[in-house]
């Protein structure tokens, strides 16, 4: 058996040191962290048992497309879907970093694709296109911008009802987009939505992409997919609901039990409050939603 020589290996992802602390990332949403913080200030997602994620920088592994773009840490699975932060850089500086997204069955590639195809002909200001497509180590990939905003969760009751109310319409346009182009989002919740400053005062945008493949290992899934059904149009409406019941309500569907979620019973899955303010039609329609 002959020894390896090092010198002539692949480049291996090494931990660089800022300032003698290690750099790191949230490992949901690929924002910078610092290894101190309880949760991340972006997605509001808790520090996870391990910690960050670790960004690797020296000898990060280049895109196999000649694209100019590395990854540089694993971020969290969701589903079938990887999840990687990457970093375009040129002549040693980094000019962006993002979210790059692949799936691993070959039976998934086609609809991968079209959806991030789908993404780009919406031209949706509530829909986050994606920066890039191409192809790495024989796989469909997407990269996603990675623009830090806080999401919704953290607006929660800060908004006013007639704000909260601007904001889901922009989302149900946006999705309405979406379905029209045969396209189920299958993940919209409060913690997959932005909140970014325009011109015109905050807005919402979907930050997390259409789910490829809805399932109970998603973290804001609506109950019917959590029971083992198929998304629909339906699960998009529920997402709705959550959001705008956290908006008015001020409360955080996280800390809502997914088992009661799960159950067979009739009735809003989230409890809306007989006084909310909302409005008779509004609050009405917020239960049918739920």
């Amino acid at each position: 058996m002959t020894t390896r020589d090092r010198s002539t290996a692949a480049p291996h992802l090494s931990l660089v040191q800022a300032n003698g602390a290690a750099t790191r990332c949230c490992p949901h949403c690929g924002a910078d962290r610092d290894e101190r913080d309880p949760e991340c200030t972006t997605c509001a997602s808790p520090c996870p048992p391990a910690g960050w994620a670790r960004i690797m920088v020296k000898g990060a592994s280049d895109l196999q497309d000649g694209s100019g773009w590395a990854v540089e840490a694993s971020l969290r699975a969701t589903g079938p879907v990887l999840r990687q932060r990457v970093r375009l850089e040129r002549d040693g500086t980094t000019l962006r970093t993002g979210v790059l997204l692949q799936v691993s069955d070959p039976a998934l590639f086609d609809d991968f694709t079209a959806r991030a195809a789908v993404l780009g002909a919406a031209r949706h200001a509530a829909l986050q296109p994606p920066i890039r497509t191409g192809e790495h180590r024989g796989r469909p990939y997407r990269i996603d911008p990675l623009e830090p905003a806080p999401r919704l969760t953290q607006a929660a009751g800060t908004l006013g009802h007639e704000r909260a109310l601007h904001l889901v319409c922009a989302l149900a346009d946006a999705l309405a987009a979406l379905h029209a182009r045969d396209t189920v989002h299958g993940c919209v919740h409060p913690e997959t939505t932005a909140l970014v400053q325009g011109p015109d005062g905050p807005t919402a945008v979907l930050v997390e992409p259409p789910a490829v493949e809805a399932g109970p290992w998603l973290r804001h899934v609506a109950p019917e997919v959590m029971r083992g059904g198929v998304a629909d149009v339906r699960t998009d409406v529920f997402g709705l609901g959550v959001v705008l019941w956290s908006l008015v309500t001020g409360k955080d569907p996280r800390e809502e039990s997914r088992v009661a979620w799960a159950e067979e019973r009739p009735g809003p899955v989230l409890e809306v409050p007989a006084d909310l303010s909302l409005g008779a039609p509004h609050t009405d329609l917020l239960r049918r939603m739920l």
